[in-house]
């Protein structure tokens, strides 16, 4: 299977749909950017792995866009 993603999804819809994913994931973002000063280590660990995974998947959509003119 190949992924023709770039050919159906024009420039300005690839960077509204960043736009929104990462408007959807901000609440899970600050409540875990808040449980990174946790008194219990794991708890700061998952809410690093959270923090981690959610900027992962913004990498790959910010990948999906063409370069910027400049």
């Amino acid at each position: 299977m190949t992924d023709d993603t770039e050919s159906t999804i024009g420039p300005h819809q690839t960077a509204r749909v960043l736009h929104d994913v990462r408007g959807l994931l901000s609440p899970a973002v600050l409540q875990a950017d808040k449980l990174t000063t946790h008194p219990d280590p794991q708890v700061r660990d998952a809410a690093e792995c959270i923090l981690n995974a959610v900027e992962q998947a913004v990498q790959r959509l910010k990948d999906l866009s063409p370069p910027k003119p400049g």
